[in-house]
């Protein structure tokens, strides 16, 4: 039997950068965070933007869980 994890959900995904024991959850969209920055040389410059997913340890779960499968998606209808 599976475990359900974070590592075997189909939300997951490996950071690239820092492979390892932990990645993101890509269950919902990213958070948008806007940041003021006290170094932004004029007045009316926008704040920086930024979008993040959550950052997940691989052996979490939570109630959102799907298992990942094979990767082979089923045609709707057939069985």
């Amino acid at each position: 039997m599976t475990e359900s994890t974070c590592k075997t959900c189909r939300f997951y995904m490996v950071s690239p950068e820092n492979p390892g024991p932990s990645g993101w959850c890509r269950r919902y969209p990213p958070q948008v965070l806007f940041i003021d920055s006290p170094n932004m040389p004029g007045a009316n410059m926008k704040p920086d933007v930024h979008a993040f997913m959550p950052a997940v340890h691989e052996d979490l779960w939570c109630g959102e869980y799907q298992f990942k499968g094979s990767g082979k998606a089923k045609a709707k209808g057939k069985k």
